[in-house]
């Protein structure tokens, strides 16, 4: 009966939030996530390796898959076209 209630209650919450956002949750964890990437690859001293647990993903590779999904050009190429 909890998990049911807990699973409704999430449910609501993720619908509220879409509603007063236009966006899941899920989707707004990752803006915040590509944001502090950007940020982070403004500073040439941090190592490209290191922005991704930096900025808080646990994968590199899914960090650099999205970051360039979503801004078409590789963490590199950004980091070099903003320098």
């Amino acid at each position: 009966e909890l998990e049911n209630h807990m699973e409704n209650t999430l449910d609501t919450l993720e619908n509220r939030f879409r509603k007063a956002t236009g966006h899941s949750v899920l989707e707004e964890i990752h803006a915040v996530r590509l944001a502090e990437a950007e940020r982070l690859l403004a500073n040439p001293q941090i190592k490209i390796e290191a922005i991704s647990s930096l900025a808080g993903y646990s994968s590199a590779n899914f960090l650099a898959r999205i970051f360039k999904r979503i801004h078409g050009v590789s963490m590199r190429e950004f980091r070099n076209r903003k320098i």
